[in-house]
């Protein structure tokens, strides 16, 4: 170890604003005002932007197949045996 060890240090409470999206919506909804609204809207707006897309870059590429699904629950537990089987 060295005499002088460096803690990291983080420039994010520098980067970090009061009008900050995270603290609009960490206040009480009743108290907004039509600005915060319209902010709220627009933030809403812009991550439905990128979520359509990248479903749509998703569905673009090309991927594997997809067969069918395994069944799961009680059926796939004793779906092959019979009451034969079982002897029962």
């Amino acid at each position: 170890m060295s005499d002088n060890p460096q803690v990291p240090q983080s420039n994010a409470l520098k980067e970090a604003s009061v009008d900050s999206l995270a603290e609009l919506l960490s206040r009480d909804p009743e108290g907004y005002s039509r600005q915060d609204l319209d902010r709220v809207i627009a933030a809403m707006r812009e991550q439905r932007a990128r979520m359509a897309l990248a479903n749509a870059e998703k569905a673009a590429q090309p991927g594997k197949p997809r067969g069918p699904r395994a069944v799961s629950g009680p059926q796939a537990i004793a779906g092959a045996s019979s009451a034969e089987d079982l002897d029962l």
